[in-house]
């Protein structure tokens, strides 16, 4: 339980488990007295769950499962400049139920309740779920025999495909009406242009990749051109990755796609290579801690992304019979989509750099393949988004 587990004071709720106590009674659900209460409030008790995780980071999430797996995910929005529960609300309330998106082998997790004075959402609970990032960097890392269905990648590609065309040129939610082309624009060029601002806040690490980048002009100069290229063209998920799709337990043709609160006006291309390039990075860093030089890192990983191509491919065709004609209205949406997936695993490397702080030889190896999707599109758009047959 974490951070429950911890403190002086009995924690409502919680009478017949050992050691629930808490350092003092705050609002934030991360402590065990605030759920306690919270749950009391609600008529429930904390004894009435068998299992309880807390996971507190951005946000506050709390899962609790009772013994026969069902249960609710409690998200508790920290306070931030930009409100991102109403946003979130909406795409769940105006939009996904609205237009009954995500039902069936593909399915977002129903939004059971609002609570706004406590900055909270309810959601359906995926219990015992794993993510599909961690399905892919186990099987990666030798650790998992069961494979992932390409129909399934295929099938998640068409829903995200039917959730782009279904809000392009729609009349969306005000929350959600604000485009965020120039926050996109700003993330790519800042990550190839380091100011004096944001030196300050980089670790050992980051500085090196930043200074790697910085070295390499046609690197540089394609992570330009894709700031440029960035069009408001829909609502896109925003933080489509491998951590926000979820594989119920004892399945891997079901999926869940979850994490809304990012949902936003952009361009499509974000999501699909933000959602490839967090696979990619996923692959490459499972290998690398078993591997002890870097030729047998380098091996390994290569037989590992060749693995990880027809699930790419699977889903860019799914995407493609999803989105329908609006996948043919964005101009070279393939090597978009190619070019976001190397940008997005060169925000994943710096983020594995800022807890690391060095830049390895390994690391290296990664950022070559980051670069191979940026400066040779074409070629690294033949590897992950075509099948056998070169269907497009």
């Amino acid at each position: 339980m974490g951070r429950l587990l911890n403190g002086r004071h009995p924690v409502p709720g919680a009478a017949g488990r050992p050691g629930t106590r808490d350092a003092a009674p705050v609002g934030d659900l991360g402590s065990a007295h605030a759920l306690g209460a919270l749950l009391e409030r609600r008529g429930e008790r904390l004894d009435d769950y068998t299992k309880i995780s807390v996971n507190a980071g951005r946000n506050v999430v709390v899962a609790l499962a009772r013994g026969e797996g069902n249960g609710v995910l409690l998200k508790q929005h920290r306070p931030r400049g930009d409100d991102r529960l109403p946003m979130e609300h909406a795409v769940h309330t105006d939009i996904l139920d609205a237009a009954a998106l995500g039902r069936g082998r593909i399915f977002v997790p129903g939004l059971l309740r609002t609570q706004a004075r406590d900055r909270l959402l309810e959601f359906e609970l995926v219990p015992d779920a794993v993510s599909l990032a961690d399905a892919v960097g186990e099987r990666a890392a030798g650790k998992k025999s069961t494979a992932i269905p390409v129909g399934a990648c295929a099938e998640l590609g068409e829903f995200i495909g039917r959730f782009h065309a279904h809000t392009a040129g729609m009349a969306v939610p005000d929350v959600l009406s604000g485009s965020a082309v120039d926050t996109e624009r700003l993330h790519i060029v800042d990550f190839s242009r380091l100011t004096p601002e944001r030196y300050a806040e980089f670790s050992e690490g980051e500085i090196q990749l930043a200074r790697t980048v910085q070295r390499d002009a046609p690197l540089t100069a394609a992570l330009t051109r894709l700031s440029r290229a960035v069009e408001a063209r829909c609502l896109i998920h925003g933080d489509l990755r491998g951590e926000n799709v979820l594989l119920p337990a004892g399945s891997t043709d079901r999926m869940a796609v979850i994490d809304w609160e990012l949902c936003r006006l952009s361009d499509p291309a974000v999501d699909l290579g933000h959602f490839i390039g967090s696979l990619l990075h996923r692959v490459l860093y499972a290998v690398r801690a078993e591997r002890p030089t870097v030729a047998a890192w380098q091996s390994a990983a290569e037989d590992r992304l060749s693995s990880l191509s027809p699930l790419t491919s699977g889903f860019w065709r799914g995407y493609q019979r999803g989105a329908g004609d609006f996948a043919d209205v964005r101009p070279l949406l393939a090597l978009l989509t190619t070019y976001h997936a190397g940008s997005a695993l060169l925000s994943r490397i710096a983020a594995t750099l800022r807890a690391t702080g060095e830049l390895t030889s390994r690391d290296l190896l990664a950022v070559g393949v980051a670069r191979k999707l940026l400066v040779e599109p074409l070629r690294a758009k033949a590897r992950y988004l075509l099948d056998d047959g070169g269907a497009r």
